[in-house]
């Protein structure tokens, strides 16, 4: 599977989780609405144990500008955050979008 990485884009939007099941997909289809189409999209999952792994799996799966990355231990959110920035690259421009907000 292509990472996000090798995509071209103008902005990284960073996404955090932990036990989002409850929102993720809504968060994802609003950002996936977006008229600016030159993203990525890096979700950082902070070892959920829910089913936000199989949700995001799938939005990865069909948009190559998704990347998914699970850890292996709980970082918390701070660690979490900042394990997500680790896999910015290459853009000039970056956001930290909270798993449970909505883009309008």
């Amino acid at each position: 599977m292509k990472k996000c990485n090798d995509i071209p884009a103008d902005v990284t939007v960073c996404i955090a989780t932990y036990n989002a099941q409850d929102f993720i997909a809504r968060t994802l289809d609003s950002l996936l609405s977006q008229t600016h189409i030159r993203f990525k999209c890096v979700i950082a999952d902070d070892v959920s144990t829910d089913k936000t792994i199989s949700i995001c799996s799938k939005y990865e799966k069909v948009d190559p500008r998704i990347s998914l990355y699970s850890h292996k231990k709980r970082l918390g959110w701070v660690g979490n955050v900042n394990r997500s920035l680790s896999y910015v690259s290459d853009t000039k421009f970056m956001m930290i979008f909270p798993h449970d907000d909505v883009i309008e």
